[in-house]
């Protein structure tokens, strides 16, 4: 019986021989395009990867300054997708950019053996945990300041119920061995840890052998703190940090927890007529005027929410015969103190028979993180406490 099924004949695939060697001959031709379309199919890719990343000729730019070429770079890489490509040529010819907030004074970074230097700012808090803002800045003052005594406005606050690894004792023992501080916050009301207001004062290193006392706001609203030195002669004086209120806030904005009406509340139970920035002017002056009156020398370091160049406490300080260093014809126009402010706020105020040597304000962002500056003064160490340190 005939097969149903018609043989395919050698002509159909010329290729093909005997059916003993088809499949041989088909592995072969098989393997042999393969690798061809391969070939093919890799140079394709090169061709199209050069074709996509090789600028256009008629699209190469011909001028060289800075901008064509930087304008050129940013929307070749657009296009290709490859935006860390992009090249920003800056000819080396041009001058940098002014600083627009430049340091003021003395540089920080030098000091002399014969002066102690006083260090201020507003931190505009603190932190309720020693977090990174605040190792940070007692970072700095430990290892870059040369700072012997501390003022630290504005602290924001609430003392007495921090837990024990947050207290600025175990902050300050982080840094230093020997130190003495002393702390203010509003003692007649609880706001919660993050209570606005209060300051902190200290002092590290050799200056605490002398060391006399430490205290603050005697009405317990925490708008001031102070440490005295004494040298020989019992030659002394008092350091003081303060916080004057700002102006009353709006109504709209009122939220009862700053600093203005936590002293109006005082002011009002107490059936006080008085303003609270008033009130804080008389309060500080009767103080500074007893202890000059006893003799005693006075540093001031405060923010005083006011222009201290024509602003009224700027005057109040001059009547009880404190002046302030950074106002000094050797020197520039007195700089804004806060970070967004067009007038300066906060100074070092001294009695006149302090010498200071030296008086600088840095610029933002360096220093005690916050949003003033940093600002110092270095004293000579004999009219500090009377006699040279050793």
């Amino acid at each position: 019986m005939s097969s149903l099924r018609t043989p395919i004949k050698d002509t159909m695939l010329p290729w093909m021989g005997t059916a003993q060697t088809n499949q041989s001959k088909i592995s072969s031709y098989m393997l042999q395009h393969s690798s061809e379309s391969k070939n093919n199919l890799n140079k394709n890719k090169v061709i199209k990867k050069q074709k996509s990343f090789a600028p256009k000729k008629n699209k190469t730019p011909t001028k060289t300054d800075s901008s064509t070429l930087s304008a050129w770079y940013f929307e070749k890489n657009k296009r290709t997708n490859r935006l860390w490509d992009y090249i920003n040529i800056t000819p080396k010819s041009n001058p940098p950019d002014k600083d627009p907030d430049p340091p003021w004074g003395a540089p920080h970074t030098s000091k002399s053996s014969t002066t102690m230097r006083i260090w201020y700012t507003n931190p505009c808090g603190i932190g309720i945990a020693y977090d990174i803002k605040s190792h940070s800045s007692f970072e700095f003052l430990r290892h870059h300041s040369k700072c012997d005594i501390v003022c630290l406005a504005e602290t924001n606050v609430h003392w007495k119920r921090l837990s024990p690894k947050n207290t600025l004792f175990s902050r300050i023992k982080s840094k230093w061995q020997e130190f003495k501080y002393s702390t203010s916050h509003n003692r007649h009301e609880s706001l919660g840890v993050n209570q606005r207001g209060g300051t902190c004062t200290f002092c590290v290193g050799q200056l605490i052998y002398r060391f006399l006392s430490k205290g603050s706001d005697k009405t317990g609203l925490g708008r001031w703190s102070w440490i005295s030195v004494q040298g020989k002669n019992q030659y002394e004086t008092r350091i003081y940090t303060a916080y004057r209120p700002g102006k009353k806030p709006p109504s709209t904005t009122s939220r009862l927890t700053t600093v203005y009406e936590q002293h109006d509340r005082y002011l009002r139970d107490r059936k006080i007529e008085s303003e609270p920035r008033d009130h804080f002017d008389q309060c500080l002056v009767e103080e500074l005027e007893e202890q000059i009156s006893l003799g005693k020398n006075i540093i001031l370091a405060i923010d005083a929410n006011d222009d201290l160049i024509n602003g009224s406490f700027q005057k109040i300080m001059s009547t009880i015969g404190l002046v302030n260093p950074f106002i000094n014809d050797l020197y520039p126009p007195m700089p804004p103190t806060h970070h967004k402010g067009s007038k300066p706020i906060s100074s070092i105020f001294c009695s006149k028979s302090i010498i200071v040597t030296r008086a600088g304000i840095l610029q933002k962002g360096v220093g005690v993180r916050g949003d003033h500056k940093n600002m110092f003064i270095d004293v000579d160490t004999e009219s500090l406490i009377g006699n040279p340190l050793f």
